[in-house]
Order: C-alpha cells, then structure tokens, then sequence
C-alpha cells in the first residue's frame, strides 16, 4: 500500500493505493493510522509511462522505417533508439524521451504536431 497525503480547500484527503485500485480517504480514516504520508499542497502530476512497445507503436509503420533509416547514418538517433529498446518503461515527459522527440522533427522524421500526439 502506497500513501500520498494532499489538501484542498476543504479538508485533507490520503490517495490509498491497494491491489483494488486508488481511493481518496479522508486523512482521518482509521485504515491510516500509524501510516507516514507525504504532504502536498496538491495531488501530485501522474507520472506518464508506456512501455517500449506500445511507445513505438504511437508511430505508424513508415514512421518507423524512416526513423530506422536514419539512425543507421546518424550515431546519436542510433544510440536514442538503443536506449529506447533497452528501457523497461518509457516516462513521455522525460528530458530523454523529449529530446529524442525533438531529433526526429530536427530531422525532419516528424512534425511537430506528429512529436505532440505521439508524446500525448
């Protein structure tokens, strides 16, 4: 069980996350007694992950075969790829993945708007 503790203007709620899934309980709910929690003026920003499959499935197939192409001629789009691969999760707000990103528009591989809906 994780806890994460955080206040509106109301009153103080405890994100509870169990094998069911995540409940907001109000802070003085007697399954959280003893329990050390960490306090936020607000619900903390979920970390957004995907794995490296379903990552590069957000490109379409001649996406992907450009991308590919190019990182035979260009080390570090290669390296980015590897690294990429090699991930057991990918974070769509890392300063990593971001980059990334952006090299395949500087490339010209994506558009902008394409780097946008695969990062949304």
């Amino acid at each position: 069980m994780t806890r994460a503790q955080f206040r509106n203007a109301a009153s103080t709620f405890v994100a509870l996350e169990t094998a069911e899934g995540v409940f907001a309980v109000p802070a003085d709910d007697p399954r959280l007694r003893g329990v050390t929690v960490e306090l936020y003026d607000a619900v903390p920003a979920p970390v957004r992950t995907t794995t490296p499959l379903a990552f590069m499935e957000r490109l379409t197939r001649a996406e992907r075969t450009a991308i590919r192409r190019a990182a035979r001629a260009d080390d570090a789009l290669e390296d980015w790829l590897d690294l990429l691969r090699a991930a057991q999760a990918v974070d769509l707000d890392d300063p990593r993945t971001v980059a990334g990103m952006q090299a395949l528009v500087d490339a010209r591989l994506l558009s902008a708007r394409r780097r946008d809906e695969v990062l949304a």
